[in-house]
C-alpha cells in the first residue's frame, strides 16, 4: 500500500464545503484527491475520512502550504478531527 506523509500547520472548519482542511506540508509521497487521511484516536485507533480536494493556500511573506479538504459532514466529526490534529503532528495518507 502506497502511502505519504503530511505535517499539520493549522486546522479549520471551511463552512462553504461543510468540511475539514488540514493545512501543512507534504513531508513524503504525493497526495491526491480520493485518498485518506488518518489520524491516531489513540495507540491503536484510527480514525479516517476522505480528501475531498487538494488546495494551495498563500500566506503572508510568500509562504505557500497545501489545504487537504476532508469529507467530513458532521460537525460532531469536524471538532474532533480539529481536537486531534495539532500543529507538528504527521499524518499517514494512504491510498483509498
Amino acid at each position: 500500500m502506497n502511502s505519504s506523509a503530511f505535517e499539520i500547520l493549522d486546522t479549520f472548519i471551511l463552512k462553504s464545503r461543510n468540511s475539514v482542511v488540514l493545512k501543512g506540508l507534504i513531508r513524503e509521497g504525493e497526495i491526491k484527491r480520493g485518498m485518506i487521511a488518518k489520524t491516531l484516536l489513540d495507540s491503536e485507533l484510527y480514525m479516517a475520512a476522505e480528501i475531498t480536494g487538494v488546495e494551495y493556500i498563500d500566506g503572508p511573506k510568500n509562504e505557500s502550504a497545501v489545504g487537504l479538504v476532508l469529507d467530513t459532514p458532521e460537525q460532531e466529526v469536524q471538532e474532533l478531527w480539529i481536537e486531534l490534529c495539532k500543529k507538528g503532528d504527521v499524518l499517514k495518507i494512504e491510498n483509498n
